[in-house]
């Protein structure tokens, strides 16, 4: 065959498989959007397991993330940690700028983590990225739990906040990924399927609602756990709040 007509012949090839791609893709999508919830969550058991695995992390996130707002009011974190005033006069207190870097270090932490996860995510996957966040998770957490000077507890909320902004990016892009729309989230079509707009069936997103569940979960139980500390006012008054993460 004369090279110009093996390159046509190649052209109509790749067009006629690029073709019967989209179409089988429009197929599969269609038979997507009219799964039953029912069908869903039979078909894909392994899938939601795995997102509902990987979405409890952010109970962890939404535990750990209200601590510390709590902590500067805390007689034990202000008796450890105080710049400034006296004890004999009842004036111990941390100072507004310690205060605010204390308090907003974790989003810079967040910020890291979420700039990276994409990137790492490509490169590595999601289940190897949550892998790694959780490795840092336990690590990083030593440096909030024995550090007793402002600048150590500022050190370890930067870090923590790393794998807190992986935690956010992988566990709704997974959820969103691996599942049939009548699992990952609120999807709006015509019964017949071939158009938006009035007459739509809607079907709410369980497991990326989800994530906004465990965030609150996670809150819920620090609210728990602080209310059972407030009266100490020694070390581990903060510290005992930390041990769980």
């Amino acid at each position: 065959m004369a090279e110009p007509e093996k390159i046509k012949h190649d052209s109509v090839d790749l067009q006629t498989e690029t073709k019967q791609h989209i179409e089988e893709a429009a197929i599969a999508t269609d038979k997507e959007h009219q799964l039953t919830l029912r069908k869903a969550l039979k078909a894909y058991p392994k899938a939601i397991a795995w997102s509902v695995l990987l979405s409890t992390a952010v109970v962890m996130e939404g535990y750990d993330t209200i601590l510390i707002g709590s902590f500067l009011a805390s007689t034990s974190f202000i008796n450890t940690f105080h710049n400034t005033g006296s004890a004999a006069d009842d004036t111990l207190t941390i100072t507004a700028p310690w205060q605010s870097a204390v308090a907003n270090g974790a989003y810079i932490g967040e910020i890291l983590g979420l700039a990276a996860t994409g990137i790492l995510c490509d490169r590595f996957g999601n289940k190897a990225v949550m892998f790694g966040a959780t490795v840092l998770m336990i690590a990083f957490i030593f440096i909030s739990f024995f550090g007793e000077t402002l600048a150590l507890q500022l050190a370890g909320q930067i870090l923590c906040g790393i794998p807190w902004g992986a935690y956010q990016t992988i566990t709704t892009v997974y959820a969103s990924e691996v599942l049939p729309v009548a699992l990952r989230g609120e999807q709006q079509y015509r019964r017949d399927g071939t158009d938006f707009g009035r007459g739509a069936d809607w079907k709410v997103g369980y497991l990326t609602s989800y994530v906004n569940l465990c965030w609150v979960i996670g809150q819920f139980i620090a609210s728990g756990v602080l209310v059972g500390v407030e009266n100490r006012t020694d070390v581990w008054g903060w510290k005992y709040t930390n041990a769980p993460s």
